[in-house]
This record gives C-alpha cells, sequence and structure tokens, in this order.
C-alpha cells in the first residue's frame, strides 16, 4: 500500500508491500550514476551496483560492499558536510533527470522534485571535494 504522496514530485512506499524494494532494484538497473551518503553503512534494499557508477560515501570505520566505489569521510575533520543529513542517494538517469531516495523506517520516498534533486547534487558535489579523489 503506498502513502499518499506531499506533492506530485513524490513516491512514497512502504517497505513491507515490496514496493519500495522494487522501485529500488528499478533505479538501480537503470541509473547511469548513483551517489549515496550512507555514513552508517549502505542500506541494504539497494541492490547490487558497480563501482564504475556507484559512489558511496561512508563515515571512517564503516564497512562498505564491493559494488560501489568508497569515499571516505574522516572522524576527525571537523564538520563533515551533509553528514547531520538523513542518509540519501540520489539516482542520475541517462536524459539528465534524477530521483532522490530518502531511507525511513517504515517507508521509502522518491522524489524527482527538482529543489530536492538540487539539494541532492549539491551535497554529493561538497562530499567529492571534502574526500578527495
Amino acid at each position: 500500500m503506498r502513502v499518499p504522496p506531499a506533492h506530485e514530485h513524490d513516491l512514497w512506499c512502504r517497505w513491507d508491500d515490496g514496493d519500495a524494494a522494487r522501485v529500488l532494484n528499478l533505479l538501480c538497473r537503470n541509473a547511469v550514476a548513483v551517489d549515496v551518503l550512507a555514513p552508517f553503512g549502505i542500506h541494504p534494499a539497494l541492490p547490487v551496483l558497480d563501482p564504475a557508477r556507484c559512489t558511496a560515501y561512508l563515515l571512517e570505520g564503516t564497512t562498505g560492499r564491493d559494488d560501489v566505489t568508497a569515499r571516505v569521510i574522516p572522524r576527525d575533520a571537523g564538520a563533515y558536510p551533509g553528514v547531520e543529513c538523513h542518509p540519501v542517494t540520489c539516482f542520475g538517469m541517462a536524459d539528465g533527470a534524477a530521483v532522490v531516495f530518502y531511507a525511513h523506517p517504515h517507508a521509502a520516498l522518491f522524489t524527482d522534485d527538482p529543489c530536492q534533486v538540487r539539494e541532492a547534487r549539491g551535497l554529493f558535489a561538497r562530499l567529492a571535494g571534502f574526500t578527495g579523489p
């Protein structure tokens, strides 16, 4: 059962009916670029990706996965740009569009809201600069 959207750009899916996993699987298969802010570990519902198109930003000491390119956010660097944010994933599609995914305990939010996409892309640009090459 889907939760009613907050606005036209949102899709809320409950975890218990399988819709969230199906949407994630579709996005993971079709995105040309996937950026993941996962300070404490990558959400287990993200299926197998590949390091050529998926970058995960993990807090130092967090266990990564072999199917992503891991970029470490040092614990002792002071302020970590974005780590104070809710974990977020941005799926970049071939046509330039993007979908932002926020995992919540009982539901998943997918949005293509231009403001959310812009904020997510800005966050990942700051993280890329902060974590180096």
